[in-house]
This record gives structure tokens, sequence and C-alpha cells, in this order.
């Protein structure tokens, strides 16, 4: 039996990633089918063991009911994705170090003992991967991006034609910027400050930017949460966030796209408004996308929604079609305030309908 099972591992033809598609209908069988009954626990042992000795699972993988502890086996792919380097790398690592692999497989297919490939992939590559790097460093995907976009984290391997990633020496640099904070541990039931990222979230700023306050010193009162150095560790005086982001920073702002369906006026329109002064906008970045939009600030569309209003909005209001709006609107011989370049929306002032039969209706936003 587990000669025809090798049989089949070995076997030529297109590289199979996973055991379910080498072993086929067996193995739904013996995981789903009638196979999976108490009787026939002693072949999917058999079959389990085959696929833990001859595959590179990694550690916490379920396979017919076993979970896997610790990985036995690399292939070039998952040794690659682990040490942040190319898969030809390595294969010609372990080539190099006359390590053939642990079956008779194509190079591209082959396995190594997981050990084997830490000695000598992990020896020679002397690196650390991004993701891996995130661990160590304590920051997400986008907050990483964001710090290395700025020039706070610098990764001093690979580049150009090789996947980006972190020497020893670049992790050690980064933390130890954050060995003067003191370590103030927190309660449950009483938080002492802000994370940075909550902080950013707050104030309508990336990371970078509260990271620089928090480096130069504006933000004096930094502590670290635990005695850990990473970057989800560090915390900022509430008070002195405020203080220092408040002003600069003001805190209400809505997105563009909210504020065109609240008011009744198209993203387009509400520019050319902005343009004339009717609103506050500002140009951002979204910190988990990193692609730009506008914000509005909600102090500036409260006042225009206060004292203006758009045709399409009288229209919503007392529940008639635009064009019924403008027969009404050219009756009582009310003036438009402005028009958009295409002529296709306007606003008024609010006081200018606020007595007219079949124009007046709630005031503000919606």
């Amino acid at each position: 039996m587990i000669a025809l099972l090798m049989d089949l591992r070995a076997r030529p033809g297109e590289p199979q990633l996973r055991p379910q598609g080498r072993y086929g209908p067996v193995y739904e069988w013996l995981k789903r089918g009638a196979g999976a009954a108490p009787e026939f626990e002693p072949m999917k042992t058999l079959l389990r063991e085959h696929i833990l000795e001859s595959w590179p699972l990694e550690s916490g993988t379920d396979m017919l009911g076993h979970r896997l502890e610790k990985r036995r086996f690399h292939s070039a792919l998952s040794a690659a994705h682990d040490y942040g380097i190319r898969p030809q790398h390595v294969i010609n690592l372990m080539k190099d170090a006359g390590i053939p692999g642990a079956l008779d497989l194509p190079e591209v297919e082959q396995i190594y003992a997981a050990t084997d490939v830490q000695n000598v992939v992990g020896a020679i590559s002397g690196a650390i991967s991004m993701s891996k790097a995130q661990q160590f460093l304590g920051v997400t995907r986008t907050q990483m991006q964001t710090l290395i976009s700025a020039g706070y984290l610098i990764y001093s391997v690979g580049g150009d034609h090789a996947r980006p990633r972190f020497s020893e020496e670049d992790i050690t640099q980064f933390l130890e910027r954050h060995t003067g904070f003191p370590v103030v541990k927190e309660m449950s039931w009483h938080p002492r400050g802000y994370d940075i990222a909550s902080a950013a979230r707050k104030y309508g700023v990336s990371v970078a930017v509260v990271y620089a306050a928090v480096l130069s010193g504006e933000l004096s009162k930094t502590t670290r949460a635990s005695d850990h150095l990473q970057f989800s560790e560090i915390r900022l005086n509430i008070e002195e966030a405020d203080r220092v982001f408040g002003r600069e920073y003001p805190k209400g702002w809505q997105a563009i796209s909210k504020v065109s369906k609240e008011l009744g006026v198209s993203v387009t329109f509400l520019r050319e408004l902005a343009e004339k002064g009717y609103l506050e906008l500002r140009e951002d970045q979204d910190e988990r996308t990193h692609q730009g939009k506008t914000v509005v600030n909600s102090e500036s569309a409260r006042a225009f929604g206060e004292t203006y209003v758009s045709r399409r909005l009288l229209a919503r209001r007392i529940g008639v079609q635009v064009r019924e709006v403008q027969k009404r609107m050219n009756a009582a011989g009310i003036p438009i305030l402005e028009h958009s370049i295409d002529v296709t929306e306007w606003i008024v002032e609010q006081d200018a309908i606020s007595y007219v039969e079949g124009l007046n209706g709630r005031r503000g936003m919606a």
C-alpha cells in the first residue's frame, strides 16, 4: 500500500500543490465519504502518515483529523515565501549545499527537510520577509508600507529584482527608537492612551504623521503599554494628542460622497462650490488602500445645509419631480444663486423659499 501511495506521489504529470489533487477520490472518500467511518481508520491513518512524510505542509494544517504541530518539509515555493527569496534561489542554495531533496521528484516539486532549509537558506539569506517583519515590528501591512514610504522603516535586502526583505539590523534600528518610552501597563478598565493607528484614524492623518510627532518629541508623554518595543505598543497621551493634532487637523471631516447625498448636490458641483468658498474641502489619502480621497469639513457642510438648498434636495423634501420644482421656482420668481457649469444643478438661499407655498420644507441637512 505504501509503495502504491509513493508511486502516486512521484508519478509524472501536472504539479500538485495539495494532496487532494494527487490522491483524488480516495482522499475525499476517507475525509468526507463512507471512508470516514471508524472501521476505515487504519486506512486513513496509513494515508495520513504517508502525506505527513511526503508533503510540505505548514504547521497548523489539519490532515485527515490530525493537526500538524510543526512543519516537517519545505518545498521551494514554501521556503521562498517564508524566507523572502525567489524559489529558484532556494533550489540553487540547497543544490550548492549538496542536499538533493527528500523524494524522487522533479526539481520544481522537490521537498526538503525543514531543518535543512533552516540551516542552509536561513543562514545564507540572513534576511526576514515582509510578512515575518510585520510580526517583529508590530505593524500591519498598510502601516509598514506607509512607514517605508515616509522613510521611517528601511529594508536593506532585495528591491528592484528581488522581493524586499529586512536584515536583523533593519529591525533592530527601528525598534531601538522606542527604548526611551517608559512602560506604563494598561488596565482593561482604564486605557491610558491612544495607539498610533487609533490616533491616525481619529485625527484623519497617516500613521507616519503621528509617528513623526512621537519621534520629534512633540508628543513628549509617549509611553509603551508593555516591555516590548513594537510599534503597536506605543501609546499617546490623550490630552497631549488632542492639543497637538486638534488645531492642525480638525476632527470633523466627512467623505465627499456622503455630503453629496445629504445635500443633494453632485460631487462635481460640490467641488465647484468649494472653489467659490461655499464649503471647505481637502485632499486626503485612504490609509488602507493608499488611494486619494476628498473630504469635506463637517462644520462647513452643516452651515451650507442651513443656508442653502439645492434643486434636487427641494424635490426630495416636497416629494415632486425636479421639473416641478423648477416650475414652482419660476412661478415664484425666486432667483438662482449659483448654477453648476453644465447648468443641470443650482442652489438658492433657504430664506428665499421659506415662505413660498409648496417649496418650504425642513431646513438643514437630511
